[in-house]
């Protein structure tokens, strides 16, 4: 991990829940770079937070290697522990773009802000309809609408 961009804080109309998202930078061990849209949800009293990593239009993240999941999970856990306490219980979830869009349910565990992958358990592709209910739950913006907001609230930094 090389960089972040600043953090956008997005409290639900309704008081409810809160999205904080930022930009990363993933560098990869033989120097090749890609952005990460990572999206901190909390969903309110009584609902797990869930971190959404999602491609960057232009990127392609490296979702089959399950260091480079775990490198970019805990990078995001840092940008993030400032304003998150207890990490247990996130759901961790991949936005993929490409060849077809998909959310996935990854099979990520965090122990005292360290992740790890879950043995025994692969990557779990949500069904159009859960997706979809699950995108609408988390209040997940499409990830070009995102980038835009970010960009007119804090620059063009990237």
């Amino acid at each position: 991990m090389t960089d972040a961009s600043p953090l956008d804080v997005d409290r639900w109309d309704d008081g409810s829940g809160v999205t904080t998202s930022v930009v990363l930078v993933v560098q990869a061990p033989g120097g090749s770079t890609v952005g990460m849209l990572a999206r901190w949800v909390d969903a309110g009293t009584g609902r797990r937070p869930v971190l959404v990593l999602s491609d960057v239009p232009g990127s392609s993240f490296w979702w089959g290697v399950p260091a480079a999941v775990l490198l970019v999970v805990g990078h995001a856990l840092q940008v993030f522990r400032a304003h998150r306490q207890g990490t247990a219980d996130v759901v961790v979830l991949g936005d993929r773009r490409a060849p077809v869009p998909t959310l996935t349910e990854l099979p990520v565990h965090v122990v005292d802000g360290v992740p790890s992958v879950l043995s025994g358990r692969a990557p779990r592709v949500l069904d159009t309809a859960e997706a979809v209910a699950a995108a609408r739950s988390l209040r997940l913006r499409p990830v070009p609408d995102l980038l835009g907001r970010m960009r007119l609230e804090h620059g063009s930094r990237r």
